[in-house]
């Protein structure tokens, strides 16, 4: 597991920023719904986030907008794949995670047939692996829960349950505290976005490349 915290922090501290960033941008009205959170948010990543380099390491992400078979509305699955390379000295690791994008204000909860098809997205998402996780965005910003653990909660609030901020759970996700490995293959994205049905996908590549600590990246 990736220990350079000092890394991670600032890591973390650009994706607090793109979520910040949306997330007023959602206050004000300037973002139609979940897909279009979804596609921004990711995008603000992909900018944040590529080519980025300090102390050697750079980060490269990219996001890919699904084909699909048929139209959006018909989409199954996951909103999107997420695949981590580290690729350093003394460690290495490829894994992946599927993330279910909701629209739900803190300390809500989710009206019936929201939660009944949430329900079944992460049924689907549970088949091809337990390291599935929801994404719950409102105008303050972005929280992640496991969606096995969101599955079994009886009251729809998921609130009631431990969530973490959007950039922590990166942060943990680049440390490699998170991932399956069999969703590992980051040279066919678009491979892993069909299997899975999701409509975007996201790589965070990590490698040593000899280069010089640059403080201002």
């Amino acid at each position: 597991m990736l220990n350079d915290y000092n890394l991670i922090r600032i890591f973390a501290q650009k994706i607090d920023k793109v979520v910040n960033t949306i997330a007023q941008r959602y206050k004000g009205g300037m973002i139609a719904d979940e897909d279009d959170f979804t596609s921004r948010l990711l995008e603000g990543i992909e900018s944040k986030l590529d080519d980025w380099k300090i102390n050697g390491v750079t980060f490269y992400v990219r996001k890919t907008t699904s084909r699909g078979r048929g139209t959006e509305e018909a989409f199954f699955g996951a909103d999107i794949v997420a695949v981590v390379k580290v690729d350093l000295p003394g460690y290495k690791a490829d894994k992946g995670i599927l993330i279910q994008a909701k629209r739900l204000d803190c300390k809500k909860k989710f009206d019936i047939r929201e939660w009944d098809a949430l329900q079944k997205q992460i049924q689907k998402m549970k088949k091809h692996t337990l390291e599935s996780y929801v994404w719950l965005y409102d105008s303050f910003g972005v929280r992640s829960i496991k969606a096995h653990t969101l599955a079994g909660l009886e009251t729809r609030r998921p609130d009631d349950l431990y969530i973490t901020k959007c950039s922590t759970f990166l942060g943990e996700f680049v440390q490699s505290k998170h991932g399956d490995p069999c969703i590992s293959d980051l040279r066919d994205l678009d491979q892993i976005r069909d299997k899975f049905s999701s409509r975007s996908a996201i790589s965070i590549s990590i490698s040593d490349n000899g280069r010089e600590y640059d403080p201002f990246p």
